[in-house]
């Protein structure tokens, strides 16, 4: 009877570790969980969720071999254990054993169908494969299982919206903000979709909630700044993206769009003053320069744009990139000067670089690479 007594103490000891050692991870305390844990496999090495617990230190430290080998001893004391099925394969794909984290994932999936964060991972790991109508059968199976699951219509909307088929990813946003319209994510990436399909009204409403619901994200004042822009209110427009920029200085493309909705507003003194003070001490100040030039071209001081227009093609684009049409017009002689800023103004506004597109800008330095290498 006191032995039984005794077993039942030291059971309970150790159940109240491994919740202490949990605490301790969602607090991340990582040393006081990796203590914890490894004291309770020292008492007993066949606790499932004390590997489970250790595997989740190891893996907080990039240690993912270490975290897979306590995922799989957890496996191997209860194979069923659905949680250390999970993060085994987390951890496999880590270590980029993709094809024995899918199998993992999928058994996962088979084990529990309503594991919703098994089927997020699974199709995220399939459209890295460039699998991706397997990750979308993968979501639309994980929807009709848990269709208030905001989660999944937003990785849907997401791989719908990678793939082109934007008026299904529109579809499924809807569907996510009628579900919970208080969520800022869903709303934004609403207001985003619907800024594409130039639908600014819409946007600009989408994107309000989304601001009043995640009030620290720049990215999500900034589509709202350009919804306002759209719909010609460049007071509103001038506002938010003074915001996205306050909370992300880095973002000088919001400064720039700022001073274009004060431009717009007949300011411009205070836009040429903001973007002056922009380009202060910047390395890469191509597109600054083309929005000043912008500017100046508003006002009518075609000279001072031609000025700014030339400094931002030069400064951009190395002579072999160059397109074609801007070395022709760094190259005429200015007969006319509205004329030439009017076709410098047009040609830039076409082109990605100055833009700062990002798919362009990785192109452009992939080329350089490529070139350095011969």
């Amino acid at each position: 009877m006191q032995q039984s007594r005794q077993a039942g103490q030291r059971r309970d000891g150790l159940v109240a570790k491994i919740q202490q050692g949990m605490e301790s991870l969602k607090e991340k305390d990582i040393d006081a969980a990796f203590n914890i844990f490894s004291d309770v496999l020292e008492q007993n090495p066949k606790i499932a969720i004390a590997h489970v617990g250790l595997g989740r230190v190891f893996a907080h430290e990039g240690d993912h071999q270490k975290a897979l080998e306590h995922f799989e001893e957890a496996l191997s004391i209860n194979p069923d254990f659905a949680p250390a099925l999970l993060l085994s394969a987390q951890s496999r794909e880590k270590l980029g054993e993709t094809d024995e984290a899918l199998a993992q994932y999928e058994e996962a999936i088979q084990m529990d169908p309503t594991a919703g964060h098994a089927q997020l991972r699974l199709s995220r790991l399939l459209e890295k494969q460039k699998r991706p109508e397997d990750a979308i059968s993968y979501m639309l199976d994980a929807i009709q299982r848990a269709p208030q699951d905001t989660s999944l219509r937003l990785m849907l909307a997401g791989l719908y919206e990678r793939t082109g088929d934007f008026d299904k990813a529109e579809a499924e946003l809807r569907r996510a903000v009628e579900i919970s319209p208080k969520q800022g994510t869903a709303q934004y990436k609403l207001g985003k979709a619907l800024l594409r399909k130039e639908d600014f009204a819409g946007a600009r409403a989408a994107l309000e909630i989304a601001a009043a619901n995640g009030a620290d994200k720049p990215k999500v004042y900034y589509a709202l700044g350009a919804a306002h822009s759209g719909l010609g209110d460049y007071a509103k427009a001038a506002s938010a993206f003074d915001e996205a920029h306050r909370l992300s200085p880095r973002m000088i493309r919001a400064a720039i769009d700022a001073a274009h909705a004060r431009m717009k507003l007949g300011k411009h003194d205070a836009a040429l003053s903001e973007l002056h003070a922009l380009a202060k001490g910047r390395r890469n100040i191509a597109s600054v320069q083309k929005a000043i030039a912008d500017v100046y071209f508003d006002m009518g001081r075609n000279s001072d744009a031609i000025e700014y227009y030339r400094a931002a093609v030069l400064n951009h684009h190395s002579e072999d990139e160059r397109p074609a049409e801007l070395t022709a017009l760094l190259n005429a002689p200015v007969k006319d000067e509205a004329e030439t800023a009017a076709k410098f103004a047009a040609a830039l506004s076409r082109d990605d670089f100055v833009r700062e597109n990002p798919g362009a800008v990785r192109e452009k330095l992939g080329a350089r690479f490529r070139r350095a290498r011969g």
